[in-house]
């Protein structure tokens, strides 16, 4: 066996003809360039119903990296509650029954909390929507405070989608309370003074900046050069006695956990997860999720986790494979929590390194991140393991700021730092595997002309630098595991349903 097998995600690295905004296509990338003259190499698909989404919809870091980390089509969060909502079952959901019996018992406000955005990836408007309906049935009155998006979606779609919601909150019995950008409301870097700006709202101990029209606030942000993202926390004037308080039962509606922990603990804290005390302590909040967000002290969660056996971390475990895992903050959940198929798991012979990423308000002020504090931690460890999963999130990061001449001087950092890693894993003897885990950066312009800052459907580069091998070409993220499983000369067990992309 040839060590170490190193599987380097450049995140949000797409592939597209159209050369216009492609910040991967502008940046100056000789090494990458250098590789694919060089190496056997093709594209992956890494959205849609390839990586267990619905067809068209755009890949996300979270899917990508479970289906990595899986060896198999996984269908998540977005496909399950789907499901459910589509075959008339949400009613008939345990947790849901149960939450609505407690609004009841305890004679309290019923609050939903959610990304309002048709992203997919943290949440789908249309599941808010359903819960509407299914609380209307119920005859049971309720507050939705929600979070705007501009980050997985257009920067000023905001807009559009509240004119649905505002008209469902009048046929639903519901009321508007808080409105918070998701740069406040979803921050899961640690930066505690954002997540509390919009917590001192949703619990009534803020009420300086008001609205009588969701509408207008939003048009007057656009106006002041302030996009979705970047909404200042507000609260409804007709709603300032709908905030949250003791005995309240909260049902937070995003589906993918990273970006709501932050938040779900400065409601009702966590197992040991956070150190972080808030400014304000609630009393008996019963807090629902849709899926788990682990070690969060959630009453329950609408939708079970689904249990993924002999995830690629498993495997190697149990053949004795050692195995580093190493990205930096805005990335670690995903080469750990996520890549082992949505659990906080240490495993004999793994090592984690987290590298802090860089505390600026957003990343275009650094494009380059931490990726070179990442490849200096990286190299003096790559002859002590078999295996390693190593995440540059720049593409992805700085391309979700809509700015192009940043994400240009992102691809071209990771660029640089993979030289340094291919060389070192040439001079060990070991083989570099470099993909991407959706598209992004490849689309910085949208059709009207505005900053694109959402993930894309297209494909991503695959490269396996080893001579002398030929790669399929109609590969997805599900079969990167059983490749590195072959050149380990593992056995595929059963459960990875993923193929080998490679042959001599």
């Amino acid at each position: 066996m040839s060590k170490p097998v190193v599987l380097c995600i450049m995140d949000g690295w797409g592939l597209t003809s159209n050369v216009d905004g492609n910040a991967p296509y502008l940046a100056k990338t000789p090494i990458l360039d250098g590789l694919l003259k060089r190496y056997p190499n093709s594209t992956l698909s890494a959205s849609g119903e390839a990586v267990g989404l619905p067809d068209g919809q755009m890949g996300n870091s979270e899917v990508g990296h479970i289906n990595l980390g899986a060896g198999r089509v996984v269908y998540t969060g977005l496909s399950l509650i789907n499901k459910c909502i589509n075959d008339g079952q949400l009613d008939k959901q345990e947790a849901v029954v149960e939450f609505f019996n407690l609004v009841k018992e305890r004679g309290s406000k019923l609050h939903f909390l959610s990304l309002i955005s048709e992203g997919g990836v943290h949440s789908n408007m249309n599941h808010f929507l359903a819960f509407a309906d299914l609380a209307f049935k119920q005859n049971q009155p309720y507050i939705l405070h929600a979070f705007t998006d501009g980050r997985d979606v257009s920067p000023h779609s905001a807009k559009t989608d509240f004119i649905k919601i505002i008209d469902k909150l009048e046929k639903t019995n519901g009321k508007l309370g808080v409105i918070s950008g998701r740069y406040f409301a979803m921050d899961r870097d640690k930066n505690w003074d954002r997540g509390e700006k919009v917590f001192a709202y949703l619990v009534g101990k803020n009420k300086e900046k008001q609205f009588d029209s969701a509408i207008n606030y939003i048009e007057s942000s656009y106006v002041a050069g302030v996009t979705d993202e970047f909404i200042e926390p507000a609260v409804c004037s007709s709603s300032l006695d709908c905030t949250i308080a003791d005995n309240d039962v909260v049902v937070f509606l995003n589906f993918r956990p990273d970006r709501a922990r932050q938040l779900s603990h400065l409601l009702v804290g966590s197992n040991n997860l956070y150190d972080y005390k808030p400014s304000f302590k609630l009393n008996d909040i019963a807090l629902y999720a849709l899926m788990d967000y682990e070690k969060i002290n959630l009453t329950k969660t609408l939708f079970p986790p689904f249990d993924l056996k002999n995830t690629l971390g498993e495997v190697l475990s149990k053949n004795g494979i050692s195995q580093l895992r190493i990205a930096e903050t805005e990335k670690y959940p995903h080469v750990t929590h996520f890549f082992d198929g949505g659990k906080t798991i240490d495993y004999p012979k793994m090592t984690k390194i987290l590298i802090p990423s860089p505390k600026v308000a957003t990343y275009d002020l650094k494009p380059e991140m931490s990726a070179p504090e990442i490849t200096v931690a990286l190299l003096p460890e790559l002859k002590r393991f078999d295996v390693v999963i190593l995440n540059y999130a720049n593409p992805d990061m700085v391309g979700h700021t809509g700015s192009l001449e940043a994400t240009i001087k992102a691809c071209e950092t990771v660029d640089i730092q993979i030289g340094k890693v291919h060389a070192e894993v040439q001079r060990l003897g070991g083989t570099l595997i470099i993909i991407a885990d959706h598209g992004n950066a490849e689309v910085m312009i949208a059709s009207d002309g505005s900053p694109h800052t959402a993930h894309t459907t297209n494909l991503v580069p695959f490269i396996i630098c080893k001579e002398g091998i030929k790669l399929r070409d109609d590969g997805v993220l599900g079969d990167i595991a059983p490749t590195i499983l072959s050149f380990l000369k593992v056995p595929q067990p059963p459960e990875m349903t993923g193929k080998v992309l490679w042959q001599s």
